[in-house]
């Protein structure tokens, strides 16, 4: 038996090659399981931040409809694969080919254009609000959907207006359809 201290600190420190393994192991299966899920937990936050963005500014063109007693619209469109939205006064059907005024939302999210019924413009979709404050839908009635959905996951919203005076609800997945 030897009575050198360095030998005898090194059999009794550190971690097996075996144990390294392991925990490394371990680690790459919890990974494996966790990120994915974090990856859509992130990406449903996206969408319902893109719908409450929309949603309020469907209430204030609502609201600048009413108070200046003139149509006001918020119009989308996907440019580059962006959504964008602006909202004006409902003074010209050729608000599409404008290259200023446009917000964008994120990246992973997009127009459900098989869910929508409001009126499409050429590339670009709009929500009209009359003197009144009540949504002028596709087919003359004032009620209609907007459906945004995000990318790489199966999770839709979208947001209502219901009623002849207007109102506005949100709702998601299959209540969208």
């Amino acid at each position: 038996m030897t009575n050198n201290p360095a030998i005898c600190s090194l059999s009794s420190e550190g971690f097996t090659l075996l144990e390294v393994i392991t925990i490394t192991i371990i680690f790459g299966i919890l990974a494996a399981v966790a990120v994915p899920s974090w990856l859509g937990l992130i990406q449903v936050q996206r969408l319902n931040t893109a719908k409450s963005e929309l949603f309020q500014e469907m209430r204030i063109a609502q609201q600048k409809a009413k108070a200046e007693r003139n149509r006001w619209q918020v119009t989308f469109r996907e440019e580059n694969n962006i959504l964008q939205w602006r909202t004006d006064a409902s003074s010209s059907n050729n608000i599409c080919d404008q290259t200023t005024g446009w917000k964008s939302l994120d990246s992973g999210v997009t127009l459900d254009e098989d869910n929508m019924t409001f009126r499409s413009l050429d590339d670009c979709w709009r929500v009209q609000f009359d003197d009144r404050g009540r949504a002028i839908g596709a087919d003359g009635f004032y009620t209609g959907r907007i459906t945004l959905e995000a990318q790489n996951i199966n999770e839709k919203r979208c947001i209502y207006i219901s009623t002849f005076l207007g109102a506005m609800r949100e709702d998601k997945n299959q209540e969208c359809e």
